[in-house]
């Protein structure tokens, strides 16, 4: 618990501080009195980190060190604006003197509920697979060439791993904590909770509330541990929801309005659609030829996206992968196209089963007995799926109804179509709800605000329904907890007690490998059924194809590659004589995929989910 609030204090204070430098500097480049609220200035402390770790970490790894220059840097930064510090500390203050009682322990109890939420965690597949290895290279080395020879889903490069890499603090507790969704998690959360209070209990806030409660049910799991996700699924959520709160901000605060989508591609590329409101503001202020705005903004944008790009080519050779259609660069460390391919089909085939009748049969039957939880979330996606769905007709009816009204809100109504789209996208290249709920869960938002005219405080009846909402939420913490709790064994004695009060609990899994020398460095073998490697590094799957059938897993064996040099950090490469036989027989090998990998969830997996 101790380490949890010591993660939350130093990466809100890290990027809560770069946030501000980076407005101020803004503003002073651009000549622009251009203001941010808390969570605007915390996300953008995101969008900055995300352009300055990737020019470090051509050089150094991403670890400790870089965050201390972090830390130094907005220190200095803070002391050379005191009263600018001593200003914000004072409106902070204020804002909660004019809280209730009641409304302070609402607040304190949904933040002691997330707390909790974080006791124990689940390393859910991606996470044992490759997020926590990833961070690790990331920690240890600068960007490694080829490294997506050594495990190809590296070459998916997310900066939340990068920028996880620096917030692990194993420097201090000996053990890891990825904190940073959690983080931007609590500061929308008491955001939220706060323009609740403020407005007089807002029927729109109680919406809001509600679906963080959502996702807190739906992605709680992965709050606890590491998510490519979360960050993207918060920032659009969040972006929606100011959108609808205040249409004008996108003319006002072109920054965060036209940066957020952009450095999101970097955290998920299958939000690059939602890049389309960039390009909207982009013309808007072209027509206002501000030019200053214009050039900064473009060059941010191109920083974030160039750089990527630049990290993307070093690891896998390719400018997107697994697009191996974007095949710009000749490097001796390229993926092989067939690898590539394989990834990209299992992708889409992985995502599609949420469709699937022998799905939607099995966590009816099994995970209504088996696990209410994960039947709730399923039945809580689908039924609002279904309503952005059928929303068009009555969005419509709405327009039609009051063609004055629509002609003002057109900001929103563009961004509810934008919405659409990217949830059409999404259910088209993966669909997972996994991907898309940042879209659903702030179109339900949009939707709701639209269809109703209850736009006044609901004072009553929104303190019995604050209180119900920050309720469940400590019950679902409690709950999880105390699964967890008896699924890892953890006896209620005043040892574990303890050792909670510092340090979340991780599962122990019966990790075994063996040496492989790679020429004048060894890496590890995973030995066994599992192909997870959890936070060991370096350390690989010995299965894979051209020996083996894939199967969704470890796509190219370790047995096909070799060392381009005497260090690790001269990085990979596929040996010549694979790379021909791995890309002339690619159709055998997705016909064998698609005959093995014929369900989303093996049998018994719903039976055997550790939250019951």
């Amino acid at each position: 618990m101790i380490a949890v609030l010591f993660s939350w204090a130093v990466i809100f204070f890290t990027l809560f501080s770069l946030g501000d430098i980076f407005i101020r500097f803004y503003n002073i480049i651009c000549k622009e009195r251009e203001s941010y609220n808390i969570p605007d200035t915390f996300i953008l402390g995101i969008c900055f980190l995300s352009i300055l770790l990737p020019i470090t970490s051509l050089w150094l790894p991403s670890n400790h060190y870089i965050l201390l220059a972090c830390i130094i840097a907005v220190i200095i930064y803070w002391i050379k604006n005191r009263v600018r510090l001593k200003e914000f500390a004072g409106s902070v203050k204020n804002t909660l003197k004019s809280f209730t009682f009641l409304q302070k322990v609402l607040m304190g109890l949904a933040v002691l509920a997330v707390l909790l939420h974080m006791l124990f965690t689940d390393l859910f597949f991606d996470a044992g697979f490759y997020h926590l290895q990833n961070i690790r290279w990331n920690e240890e080395y600068p960007v490694v060439p080829g490294l997506a020879n050594f495990e190809d889903r590296y070459g998916f490069n997310s900066n939340y791993l990068l920028l996880s890499a620096i917030f692990t603090f194993r420097f201090i507790f000996g053990e890891t904590g990825y904190m940073l969704q959690t983080t931007l998690y609590v500061v929308i959360l008491c955001w939220a909770m706060a323009n609740l209070f403020r407005s007089g209990y807002d029927f729109r806030y109680i919406i809001i509330l509600l679906l963080l409660l959502f996702v807190l049910t739906s992605g709680g799991y992965m709050l606890a541990n590491t998510s490519t996700d979360i960050i993207p699924l918060l920032c659009i959520f969040y972006y929606i929801v100011k959108t609808v709160l205040r249409p004008d901000w996108l003319a006002r605060q072109p920054l965060m309005a036209f940066l957020l989508p952009i450095t999101l591609v970097a955290f998920k590329v299958s939000t690059a659609l939602f890049c389309l409101i960039s390009l909207a503001i982009l013309v808007s202020l072209i027509k206002q030829k501000n030019r200053r705005v214009i050039l900064f903004l473009l060059s941010a944008s191109a920083l974030t996206i160039v750089l990527w790009c630049v990290r993307n080519v070093i690891i896998s050779g390719y400018l997107v992968y697994p697009i191996y259609s974007i095949d710009l660069f000749n490097v001796d460390w390229k993926v092989p196209e067939g690898t590539a391919f394989l990834q990209k089909a299992h992708i889409y085939n992985w995502a599609k089963y949420v469709f699937n009748v022998d799905y939607i049969y099995r966590i009816t039957k099994v995970g209504f007995f088996e696990n209410p939880l994960f039947f709730f979330n399923s039945i809580t996606n689908f039924a609002l799926f279904l309503f952005i769905t059928v929303s068009p007709v009555f969005v419509i009816r709405k327009m039609l109804k009051n063609k004055d009204a629509a002609k003002a809100d057109k900001t929103v109504y563009s961004v509810y179509l934008l919405s659409l789209l990217c949830i059409i996208f999404g259910m088209i290249s993966a669909p997972d709800f996994r991907f898309v709920n940042g879209y659903i869960f702030g179109c339900t938002f949009l939707l709701i605000t639209i269809m109703t005219s209850h736009r006044k405080p609901v004072r009553q009846a929104g303190k019995y329904i604050t209180a119900g909402i920050v309720s469940c939420m400590l019950i679902l913490a409690v709950w999880w907890d105390v699964s967890k709790a008896v699924n890892y064994r953890v006896k209620p004695n005043g040892e574990n007690l303890k050792s909670l009060m510092m340090f979340p609990v991780h599962p122990v899994y019966d990790l075994r490998i063996e040496e492989y020398s790679m020429g004048s460095f060894s890496i590890f073998l995973k030995v066994g059924d599992d192909p997870r490697g959890f936070g060991l590094m370096p350390v690989a799957n010995r299965e894979g194809i051209p020996f083996d059938h894939y199967e969704g897993d470890k796509i190219q064996s370790v047995y096909t590659i070799e060392a381009r040099g005497r260090r690790i950090q001269d990085g990979f490469r596929t040996k010549p004589e694979y790379i021909d036989i791995i890309n002339k027989n690619t159709q055998r090998y997705i016909e064998e995929y698609q005959r093995i990998h014929k369900t989303k969830y093996p049998a018994g997996y719903f039976e055997s989910c550790q939250l019951k």
